[in-house]
């Protein structure tokens, strides 16, 4: 990692260690805003890393940093539906067994879904979330955090199978673009292809916790921006927030499952969750 993106990771951590001194110094709006801060300097670093903002974007974004996920949305939808359109012209490519197994329907209702959902928080009062919803929110995240991966042990011979069926899927789109895959499979061990296959997954589990813990803390400190800075339409923040203030009730909780987000997010664009094997053919 380099230039602005690592400097904002940095100082994002920076904050959440600011965040939990200040709560325990029981300077509640402070510890807030703190926390808030780590929120919008991490997505910003994911925005970058993912390659969905540019590092000269970051001023222009400015606070709305929750943008950065609406706009990766829409850039999902565009890539899905232009697939989608792109595999219509192709004359029964519909009812090829590669072609179910991608899905893009799922995915696509999952995004349509997504978009429905970015309708309803746009009406919510976040300022005011209850104890239930923060509860909601976390468990959310919990169960995210606890997913395993199942073992991809004796997984080669299927694979192998498998990819005879995506050669012929390839072929009906283009012959030399079969052959380059056929022949490029050719030259992996069971080994590597069961490292192949376990990638992918490990990597999209891995990220989906990234983004997904990235998403709702933002959600959850986007509306204190002002509120817990200086007196703001009508409302004190020094007895707005206080410990029973259900945001600084749950900020331990948060900082934690931020924190080690963003320690993840390091980890994977150094690479360190790719598997030896791979090492072989990155």
């Amino acid at each position: 990692m380099n230039g602005i993106a690592n400097q904002l990771v940095e100082i994002a951590l920076s904050d959440i260690k600011a965040s939990r001194k200040l709560r325990e110094a029981k300077q509640y709006p402070q510890s807030v805003f703190y926390f808030q801060q780590s929120t919008e300097k991490a997505f910003k670093a994911w925005g970058i890393f993912a390659g969905i903002i540019k590092e000269d974007e970051i001023q222009k974004i400015s606070h709305k940093h929750i943008k950065i996920y609406w706009k990766a949305l829409t850039d999902q939808e565009k890539t899905v539906k232009g697939a989608m359109q792109a595999y219509d012209k192709i004359e029964g490519i519909k009812d090829h067994e590669v072609y179910k197994n991608m899905k893009l329907d799922e995915f696509n209702k999952m995004i349509e879904d997504e978009k429905v959902f970015k309708e309803t928080i746009e009406k919510l009062d976040l300022l005011n979330l209850t104890h239930n919803d923060h509860v909601w929110v976390l468990d959310h995240l919990e169960e995210v955090e606890k997913v395993r991966l199942p073992s991809f042990k004796g997984l080669a011979g299927k694979l192998r199978d498998y990819s005879l069926k995506t050669e012929d899927f390839t072929r009906r789109i283009s012959e030399n673009n079969a052959k380059e895959f056929r022949d490029e499979m050719d030259k992996l061990s069971d080994e590597q292809l069961e490292a192949l296959s376990w990638y992918p997954l490990k990597e999209y589990m891995i990220s989906l916790f990234v983004t997904k813990v990235l998403f709702f803390t933002t959600i959850m400190s986007a509306a204190h921006f002002s509120y817990c800075r200086y007196p703001f339409k009508g409302v004190d923040p020094l007895k707005f927030y206080t410990s029973k203030q259900p945001l600084v009730k749950f900020l331990p909780d948060y900082l934690r499952l931020l924190e080690k987000a963003i320690k993840v997010l390091i980890k994977l664009r150094a690479g360190k969750y790719i598997p030896k094997v791979l090492d072989s053919f990155k």
